[in-house]
């Protein structure tokens, strides 16, 4: 099968990723455990022939994972196709900015919990029994 000029350029972007990605990882000791398809004819199947196109679908793929990661299903009413990628990198953004806010807020909840803790161990500190605390002298009498 013969491949149009965009769709090589798409294979040559997909391979040097792939390569970056193994030298990165054995950069880090990691072990690559796999790779893009940059098969031209596989990613014509989705209708995906240039790198544009390509990067467009990262991107609307990382999104969505990354919604459901956050909320345990995927934002099915996403219009990406009408979208552009920086539009969508956007949204890639507001969400991490929620997900930050939210590790703040929890941050600043635990330290308030840990906070009213410690309060409650001081205010229920161990007290001598105070019923007692005047037998001694009251045995001694007068």
């Amino acid at each position: 099968m013969s491949f149009t000029k965009d769709q090589l350029a798409l294979q040559a972007y997909i391979e040097e990723q792939n390569e970056q990605a193994r030298r990165n990882a054995e950069k880090d000791g990691r072990t690559l455990i796999g790779q893009t398809v940059s098969d031209p004819e596989h990613w014509g199947r989705y209708g995906i022939h240039t790198i544009d196109q390509y990067r467009h679908n990262e991107a609307a793929s990382f999104y969505s994972d990354m919604y459901k990661d956050l909320n345990g299903f995927r934002p099915r009413w996403m219009k990406f196709d009408t979208m552009t990628t920086d539009e969508i990198w956007y949204e890639v953004d507001q969400l991490q900015k929620q997900v930050d806010a939210d590790r703040e807020y929890e941050a600043e909840q635990k330290r308030l919990e840990e906070k009213e803790a410690q309060a409650r161990k001081e205010a229920n500190k161990y007290q001598p029994n105070l019923a007692f605390s005047g037998l001694k002298d009251m045995l001694k009498g007068p």
